[in-house]
């Protein structure tokens, strides 16, 4: 904004010169010239039920206090103490869930930057990325072993939740497994067993195939699928 007018006219002095040099040196390839040689794109969506594994785990998490208090989060009466307020107005976090005693330890309330606080928003964006680790793979909820000394705290709150969300006592080993065949296993993943039976499908006809992931973790799992699965 501040540009003056001779600065301006440089600007667009050096566009045109790069472009001209683009031009020049480099091969671009449009859309619209390589359209008649692509195949033709069809999306195709295929559900994929979660395994009576993922379902279990899936429901333990909804009823634990911290899904429990963003579900009631608006209603009126208030569902911990039958106030006339909203529980977000007078319960807005429950220390007896996980997520909300990790991102409070002291007790203290999120301060929103318009005033007031913005409890229990805070934990939602964490929740929901739990319940998208559960329908994914039910590994991707413990812990990685190596974050154990590079992320004490994180590592601790990590183990604590897969152990509720898993049901498994404090005796039981709680960590990611390195093995391939336990992260592998189709019995307990649905996408894993759907993807299972497309890739041998698509083996068979000698087709090529791209996997791709939001997650990196879990595109190592389905490397170590593809590759000892």
């Amino acid at each position: 904004r501040r540009a003056k007018q001779w600065e301006l006219r440089k600007r667009f002095e050096r566009q045109s010169q790069l472009k001209e040099l683009i031009d020049r040196w480099m091969l671009q390839r449009f859309k619209s010239v390589l359209a008649d040689q692509l195949p033709t794109k069809k999306d195709r969506i295929i559900i994929c039920p979660m395994a009576p594994k993922q379902q279990e785990v899936y429901m333990r998490v909804l009823a634990s206090p911290d899904y429990q208090l963003l579900y009631h989060c608006k209603d009126v009466p208030c569902y911990v103490c039958g106030g006339g307020q909203p529980a977000k107005e007078c319960h807005p976090i429950d220390m007896d869930g996980i997520l909300c005693r990790y991102k409070h330890p002291g007790g203290e309330l999120c301060v929103s930057q318009r005033g007031g606080h913005r409890c229990p928003g805070c934990i939602c964006l964490p929740a929901l990325n739990i319940l998208a680790k559960i329908a994914n793979h039910l590994e991707l909820l413990k812990p990685e072993p190596d974050k154990e000394r590079a992320e004490p705290e994180l590592f601790r709150k990590q183990e604590e939740f897969a152990r509720m969300a898993l049901g498994l006592s404090a005796s039981e080993p709680c960590r990611r497994e390195r093995s391939y065949r336990e992260r592998s296993k189709e019995v307990d993943c649905g996408k894993m067993k759907v993807l299972g039976e497309l890739l041998r499908s698509w083996k068979q006809r000698k087709a090529k195939v791209l996997l791709f992931s939001y997650s990196t973790q879990m595109l190592d799992l389905l490397e170590d699928y593809i590759t000892f699965g």
